[in-house]
């Protein structure tokens, strides 16, 4: 992967071409990313969005153009596929909309549930047990998670799969790993910045692009860059870090942190440190921390993420 989105790919190293067209076309899109790059001893397949053959190179002459070969991909958008994050932000909406609050908490903790368990048992979403377990394994608070479940919103979240544009399977897994940080900030954004519609309908207003709380949010490639500028002052990384962010938002920061010690193999203890004064950004903050803690087995996570405002309370 590229730090970008046009030319960043999905890369399979195989003996033979046998990874059928349609998980190629899943993974790119739950992962937010353009192409599907699959090498074998001789050639180079390229898939690109909605194409249904894909470009073949000969391995050789790839790997004495691989600035060419950037420039294959970073064009490559003609036929691109639907954006995995406009869907499930209106997902979110939609939600929203059913609950009729004000604040978009609970909303918000009902997508994030939905989200999580959609490669899942749906059948079970009228289960109050195993909603409130499930949502506690995801990272959502033992208050929020026993948040009123109407017919509607489950009605809701059975229904996110058959949804998915163009015949797309949504990857769950996927989008926690590599789209969350620009889903979650998206999300964040409407959350400051929507209100609902007056009547009732499941629709949502925009109001002027004001954020009074002083929400503000980088992107995803930035903060990749300046976690792994920030680490570059141990060459050799101890066996504990402690990173901290106290205006963490979604988590973007502390998240890029742990995947940039993974570039780099790091087997230690870590511990993230977040405040923000948003409970809804919290409650993203801590799924985001815990789906990366369940893919990250060979690291020690702990986290301590609530909400505060760093600049009236002590800091760890």
């Amino acid at each position: 992967m590229l730090d970008g989105r046009r030319a960043s790919f999905v890369c399979s190293v195989i003996d033979a071409v046998e990874i059928p067209q349609e998980n190629s076309r899943n993974w790119q899109w739950s992962a937010d990313l353009s192409h599907h790059v699959l090498i074998t001893s001789d050639q180079v397949l390229v898939r690109s969005g909605r194409d249904a053959i894909g470009r073949k190179f000969k391995l050789d002459s790839v790997s004495s153009r691989l600035e060419q070969f950037l420039g294959f991909l970073d064009d490559s958008r003609s036929s691109a596929l639907p954006d995995v994050v406009p869907f499930l932000v209106e997902e979110f909406r939609q939600m929203w909309a059913i609950t009729g609050e004000q604040d978009g908490h609970h909303a918000l903790t009902a997508f994030l549930f939905a989200l999580n368990a959609a490669d899942g048992d749906m059948g079970r979403l009228d289960d109050a047990a195993w909603r409130q377990a499930t949502m506690l394994d995801i990272g959502i608070d033992a208050n929020l998670s026993q948040i009123h479940w109407g017919s509607e919103i489950a009605d809701r979240a059975r229904g996110l799969q058959a949804r998915a544009p163009s015949g797309l399977q949504l990857i769950p897994s996927l989008v926690l790993r590599h789209a969350a940080g620009r889903l979650f900030q998206e999300a964040h954004a409407i959350l400051e910045s929507v209100q609902l519609g007056l009547f009732g309908e499941h629709t949502i207003a925009t109001v002027p692009g004001y954020f009074p709380s002083g929400a503000y949010f980088t992107p995803v490639r930035i903060a990749r860059l300046l976690a792994d500028w920030s680490l570059r002052q141990f060459p050799v990384l101890p066996n504990a870090l402690k990173i901290a962010d106290f205006a963490c938002g979604s988590a973007i920061f502390l998240t890029e942190a742990l995947r940039a010690l993974e570039r780099r193999e790091f087997k230690g203890t870590v511990q993230l440190i977040g405040r923000d004064r948003s409970p809804q950004a919290v409650t993203m903050a801590k799924v985001a921390v815990r789906a990366l803690e369940r893919d990250m087995p060979s690291m020690n996570i702990t986290s301590d993420i609530c909400q505060a405002d760093a600049l009236d309370s002590e800091w760890p």
